[in-house]
This record gives structure tokens, C-alpha cells and sequence, in this order.
């Protein structure tokens, strides 16, 4: 009697522990699940564990052990283990000869096989790891046997027509048609810019040929030509140069295919190398590598008062008089409301550090990233809030500085400066923790006293009946709201610059507003948007993506027509 397969798999491995104590009826039918789910696994692809628990079990688990549900499965492993699990779950069900029907019309042994394909007993028992699914029959008094159900010997036939070509009913691939597939791959690819997934399903439906058979005469033609002659140039792990750029494309709204297209790789390819450039960035940020002491016991609860979740809507202006003049209105700071926002900051850090830890090096989870750059994102708006609070201070402090007001040194110098002493206090914020209801003005005011020292510019008197100020208005000024999110640029993509909503439609200014907290709201994860919208995650990503593509395009062509 052959061994059972070994299963490699996180998520196969939990499935198969998971299903064996269901009754007979739902075993059989996740028998028929997984004998289906083979033929939709491409060997180079690369599945979610969520999807595979979906296809075998009819449902989207919501708990498998945290790990197993961010795994990302190459396709290989999955047909490598697909067997071993309807295997189990056959011996879990205590399949019969009477449950598989009869031997030769319904169902194949392994000598069945071997005498239908002409290969050895050990060929088609090794073919199991090739995403021949079988079941496990028990014939009574402890003796089972391994079968092979129609459809799925079938299906094994067509996608490993060339392997078994010498089987009765198979025809060899000509070298004529071998050709005709290589040149329809590189017009398709030349003229369409289709990954290699696409273009073999589009040739195998042309040619009546398997997905499977397609690749093999593809791959094996990118192996014999030299590498500026292949079709597709899918050959090891993007760089981090690569991977950044493909993220400054994504970051536009563009789809994972297009951009795989450029680059000569799929879209999960694609995928894979966004979520790597957006772990490396998240880390260069500060975070999961420090060995901070967070605070254990803060209380989430702060995020839920109002002050943390609205109000959110500092801007800066962009013309240097205008700032200047935003800067000279003083308002009162509420102590609570900047205690309030700093503690929500502090929860917000220790959020992202804890998440931070659950990120796989090569494989981060798309849901675990979405979770701290959305609180990444309200930190900064946090943080921006706060800064706004402390304009009027760090102008009187600079002036006091220089004797007289700012707005008589030259234009120029004035932006330099002002640029300068808001990066000195956004430092003091990253710090601020809001501890005991502590002013921020403290930490501020003693910042800014330091910097000021090195000051040497010297403002221009004023003398009554005399002019000494410039006029500067016009002078246009980077917002500062905007150089403060420098840091953590890709939370924040540059199509949604100054003015970009006016010309979307109100489904995509919502949904962008929401996500990224342009209307004075915290943001939203993907999660938080499905939820309300009664969609998946995944499904709001792709529209949040082609809302960002469709107001990239609006103000392209504005900025055209100007």
C-alpha cells in the first residue's frame, strides 16, 4: 500500500488537522473541492492562504492560526500537496469502493494508470506531487488502496499532455505549432504587454492545447535563446531599485499586469515586490527594529474620542505671505485636545511596532501592511494637528530672534527659514508623548530657543512713516502640512496633490477621502471600507486603485491643457 504523501505546507497542514473531525457527507464534498482546485493552480503562481481555504472548504475562515492565513503558497506546493490532503481526508471519511463506483469507467488504480499512461507504478505515485489528486479507499480488515477519480485523471492528461505523450489518444506538439505559440506569445506580449499567465490561456483556448502544455514550450524557448531574445524575462527576485520603482507605479493607480509587463514579470510577482518595498520603507521608518519601551498598558479606548478621529484638517498655504500670516494668528491650545492627540500617537506607535513583527521578510502580508500604514497615516495627521498649534510660537520666537518681523528679510531666506524651524519642530512632536496633560509649548519653546541661537539673519527696522517690510505676496511656498508627510511620502501618492478631487466623481472622492483622510477623518484600512461597503478587502484595494488611476488621469490632463 503506498505511503501517505508528507504535506510541506503551513495552511495545507492546519486544513487537513482542521477537517477530520467533519462528518462524511462534508468530507466528500471538500474531496470534490480539491480535485477541482488542482487544474486552477498554475505551477509559477502564488496563492493566498485564504483563497485555498475558501476553494476547499465553500468558506472564508476568519481564524487558522494567524500564520497559516498570511502565508502566500507558490502554486508548485500547492499541486505538491493537494493530493496528501484529499488522501487524509479520505481516510478521515473512511471512503469505500462503493462510494468511488467502478474501477475503469468511474476511477483508476495505480496499475490502471500505469498500463493507460505506459510508465511505471512509481511514475504515477510520484505524478501525485504533480497535482494528481487521489483518494484513499479502504477495502476492509485495514487494507487501503489509492485511486484516481475520472476528472481528475483527465484533467492530469491535458495539462501533462506532452509528459504522457506516448500514451495512447496524445499527439506530440510539432515543431510547427511550436512555433506558431512562440510567435503569438511575443506579438501578444509586444502589441497587448500580457504577462506569460495571460498569453498561454489565450493561446491554449486558440490552439486546443493545455495552459500547462503552452508554458512548457514557452519556458523551454526562453531557456534556449539568449536573455535579451526572450519572450519573458521572469528570472530571479527584483531588486530593491526594481521593487521601489514598481511600488511608485502602483502608488499611481496602475495595475499590477501593466506594471508586470514593463518589468517582465507577473502580477503576483508584481504584488510580492510592492509589499517587500513597503515593509523595507515601513522599517527604515523607525519601526519593529528599535527596542523601544512601549507602554503595554496605554489604552486603546483614546482612539475613540472625537478630538483623535475628527478635526482633522490643518493645511498650509501656499503663498509665503499667507503663511506668514496663518502663523501670526494665535490660538489658544486646548490642553486636553493636545494631550488627547499625542497619547493617540503613542497608541498608534505601539500598534504599528507590534504589527511590525508579524511581517514576513520576503512574503509581508498585504492585510498586516494595510494596517500599519492606515495607522501611520493618522499618526501624521495627529501629528500635523499638533504642529498647527504651535505656528504662532515658533514664529514670535524666530522674530524675537532676529528683532523685528520676519517678513522684512528677503523672500527667499524667509521660506528657508520657516521650512527649517518647522522640520526642529516636528522632531519635538515625534518625541511628545502627551504624558500628565504636559503643554507641548515647553518642548517647543526650548527647541526652538536652540535653533534660533545659530540664527544670524537680522530683520530690517521699521521706522514710523516708512516702509520696511517687503511685499511678498505671490511668493509661492511648498505647504508645510505636505513636507511633513516627506518622510513617509508613499502613505500620501502625489495624485492626490492640490485640487486633485475637484474633477473625480463623488464615488471616487469619498472613497479616497476616506482611505487616506483627506477630510479631516482618520483614515480607513481596506478592511474598514469593505466592512461598510459589504465588499471584500481585496476588492476596495483594486477600486481604491482605480480611483487613483482615474485622478492621476484628470490631472494630467488638466496640467495638459494649461
Amino acid at each position: 500500500m503506498p505511503a501517505l504523501s508528507a504535506i510541506r505546507t503551513g495552511v495545507i497542514e492546519a486544513l487537513a488537522a482542521e477537517l477530520r473531525f467533519a462528518g462524511k457527507a462534508t468530507l466528500v464534498r471538500h474531496l470534490e473541492r480539491i480535485e477541482g482546485l488542482a487544474p486552477g493552480i498554475e505551477v509559477d503562481g502564488v496563492y493566498p492562504a485564504e483563497f485555498l481555504v475558501f476553494r476547499v472548504t465553500g468558506y472564508r475562515a476568519q481564524e487558522l492560526g494567524s500564520g497559516e492565513l498570511d502565508e502566500m503558497v507558490p502554486g508548485a506546493a500547492v499541486l505538491g500537496d493537494l493530493s496528501a490532503l484529499a488522501e487524509r481526508i479520505s481516510e478521515s471519511a473512511k471512503i469505500t469502493e462503493a462510494d468511488v463506483g467502478v474501477a475503469g469507467e468511474d476511477h483508476w488504480t495505480i496499475d490502471g494508470l500505469a498500463e493507460r499512461w505506459g510508465v511505471s507504478r512509481k511514475t504515477v505515485e510520484r505524478y501525485r506531487r504533480k497535482g494528481l489528486v487521489a483518494r484513499r479507499v479502504d477495502r476492509g480488515s485495514g487494507h487501503r488502496a489509492v485511486v484516481f477519480m475520472r476528472d481528475a485523471v483527465e484533467w492530469f492528461e491535458r495539462r501533462h499532455a506532452e509528459r504522457l505523450g506516448n500514451a495512447a489518444g496524445f499527439s506530440r506538439m510539432s515543431d510547427a505549432m511550436r512555433a506558431k505559440i512562440v510567435r503569438d506569445a511575443e506579438r501578444y506580449v509586444a502589441r497587448l504587454g500580457w504577462n506569460r499567465s495571460r498569453v498561454c490561456e489565450r493561446i491554449a483556448q486558440r490552439i486546443g492545447r493545455s495552459m500547462e502544455s503552452v508554458r512548457l514550450v514557452l519556458v523551454q524557448h526562453d531557456e534556449q535563446v539568449p536573455k535579451g531574445e526572450r519572450i519573458f524575462r521572469m528570472v530571479g527576485v527584483a531588486d530593491d531599485a526594481e521593487q521601489m520603482e514598481m511600488l511608485r507605479e502602483s502608488l499611481r493607480g496602475k495595475r499590477s499586469g501593466t506594471i508586470g509587463a514593463r518589468f517582465g514579470r507577473s502580477a503576483m510577482s508584481v504584488s510580492r515586490g510592492v509589499n517587500r518595498a513597503r515593509r523595507g520603507l515601513i522599517l527604515d521608518s523607525g519601526f519593529g527594529v528599535s527596542a523601544v519601551d512601549l507602554d503595554s498598558t496605554a489604552d486603546d479606548g483614546i482612539l475613540l474620542e472625537e478630538v483623535v478621529r475628527s478635526g482633522l484638517e490643518t493645511r498650509g498655504a501656499r503663498d509665503l505671505a499667507g503663511l506668514i500670516e496663518q502663523m501670526r494668528e494665535q490660538h489658544a491650545a486646548v490642553v486636553y485636545e493636545q494631550s488627547a492627540r499625542a497619547q493617540a500617537v503613542g497608541v498608534l506607535r505601539g500598534r504599528v511596532e507590534r504589527l511590525c513583527t508579524e511581517l514576513h521578510p520576503s512574503t509581508p502580508s498585504g492585510r498586516v501592511l494595510d494596517e500599519i500604514e492606515t495607522a501611520m497615516r493618522w499618526m501624521m495627521l495627529l501629528r500635523i494637528e499638533l504642529a498647527g498649534t504651535q505656528l504662532g510660537l515658533m514664529l514670535s520666537t524666530i522674530e524675537e530672534r532676529i528683532g523685528g518681523p520676519i517678513d522684512t528679510l528677503a523672500p527667499g531666506r524667509v521660506a528657508e527659514v520657516l521650512s527649517e524651524a518647522i522640520s526642529v519642530v516636528h522632531g519635538v512632536i515625534e518625541r511628545f508623548d502627551g504624558a500628565g496633560n504636559r503643554r507641548l509649548a515647553a518642548p517647543v519653546g526650548l527647541a526652538m530657543a536652540r535653533w534660533c541661537a545659530h540664527l544670524d539673519d537680522v530683520a530690517v527696522p521699521v521706522t514710523e512713516g516708512k516702509a520696511g517690510r517687503r511685499l511678498i505676496t505671490g511668493f509661492v511656498v511648498k505647504d508645510w502640512t505636505r513636507s511633513m508627510w516627506a518622510r513617509w511620502w508613499w502613505l500620501r501618492p502625489e495624485v492626490l496633490g492640490d485640487g486633485a478631487l475637484e474633477g473625480a466623481s463623488d464615488s471616487d472622492r469619498v472613497l479616497l477621502m476616506r482611505r487616506y483622510g483627506l477630510g479631516g477623518e482618520r483614515p480607513w484600512t481596506l478592511g474598514e471600507l469593505g466592512e461598510e461597503m459589504g465588499t471584500p478587502g481585496m476588492h476596495v484595494g483594486r477600486m481604491v486603485q482605480g480611483a487613483l488611476r482615474r485622478v492621476g488621469g484628470v490631472k494630467n490632463r488638466d496640467e495638459g491643457s494649461n
